[in-house]
């Protein structure tokens, strides 16, 4: 089987993230890529205000003040300006995405590359929305785009749907409420219930997408995906392809004490498990002999996300075919298969 559009983007993503890397050398440690493409760049021109960040970033508030924090602690900006060594820090992130650019073009191959940026403005300069030029989440504990997910087929999922216990997922009936979405929206991208600290930012000047880094309309890309497959997966991209899929009949995992309203509880000592078995994905068994370890094994709600998985997927990219052309995706698919490592 062809590998899904999604999983050729975030290859060509992360592959160029460790060219990055590597150039930026032991410097990479006190570096945060995402602070300085959600909040340092926009600081160039002036004075720029926490409140200002989701808008300009289309991130969440909640990430926005993460974010910002991290830039204020750093004594990269102070009262909204920036600082000597604010200009500093953006000098040198601009000289690793330089530099990591033109080491991974070198490798992968000039002509491949100018392919892949072509076939890319083609497809980011059509979507509705401005999206982040680096992959970023609600918020620090929450990797999702929009921040509905939790909510949309969490626990309180299971009181708002009648006749669904525990709020099992119903892939048959996302189907065709995306598919109903696509017909009714003109083709935008499917934005559901969204959390509170996050509001979709329409795009307004198109000519823009030329002018963004590869890496930008990587991210926008693999924003776009995460944001459609949230509107009717299940889950978050990030998790049905990078753990639900893995966890197979289920997995032995770590335990610690932790405490949830006050009350000391039994916990995974992994917080992306432990998030999925808050919100009932999964389920953790205690070793009766050794209280530190467990077993985590998925609900009937997780197995039908993961079992999901590869048909959301497809289903999308039929879809982007309708919205964006399908020529455009099949050339896009081209592309990226020729700069993704083998």
């Amino acid at each position: 089987m062809a590998r899904p559009l999604n999983e050729l983007l975030s290859a060509a993503h992360g592959d160029l993230v460790s060219e990055y890397e590597r150039v930026a050398g032991d410097v990479v440690r006190t570096l945060a890529p995402a602070v300085y493409m959600n909040v340092l760049r926009h600081c160039r021109k002036g004075e720029v205000q926490l409140s200002d960040i989701p808008k300009l970033s289309a991130i969440s508030k909640r990430a926005a003040k993460w974010e910002y924090s991290i830039a204020e602690r750093r004594g990269w900006l102070a009262g909204g300006h920036l600082t000597d060594r604010g200009r500093a820090a953006i000098k040198g992130y601009e000289l690793c995405f330089e530099q990591g650019e033109k080491a991974w073009t070198k490798r992968v191959g000039r002509d491949n590359v100018a392919r892949l940026r072509s076939s890319l403005v083609t497809l980011v300069r059509q979507f509705d929305l401005e999206l982040p030029h680096h992959p970023t989440g609600y918020g620090p504990a929450d990797g999702s785009v929009t921040g509905g997910v939790s909510m949309r087929w969490g626990r309180a999922h299971a009181l708002r749907v009648k006749g669904l216990p525990g709020g099992v997922f119903d892939a048959r009936s996302e189907h065709d409420a995306a598919e109903a979405w696509e017909e009714s929206s003109g083709g935008r991208l499917y934005v559901r219930e969204t959390g509170q600290d996050w509001r979709p930012v329409v795009r307004e000047n198109v000519d823009s997408v030329s002018a963004l880094s590869m890496f930008a309309l990587l991210s926008q890309a693999l924003m776009a995906f995460g944001v459609d497959y949230e509107g009717c997966g299940g889950q978050t991209l990030s998790r049905s392809g990078n753990f639900l899929r893995a966890f197979g009949d289920g997995i032995d995992v770590g335990v610690r004490l932790g405490r949830v309203q006050g009350k000391p509880v039994p916990l995974a000592s992994d917080g992306s498990i432990a998030a999925l078995v808050r919100h009932e994905w999964g389920s953790l068994e205690i070793d009766a002999r050794d209280k530190k370890k467990g077993r985590f094994t998925l609900t009937e709600k997780g197995r039908n996300v993961r079992d999901a998985y590869d048909d959301v997927v497809a289903a999308i990219e039929k879809r982007w075919m309708r919205r964006y052309g399908a020529s455009t995706v099949r050339v896009l698919r081209k592309d990226l298969s020729a700069v993704v490592p083998t």
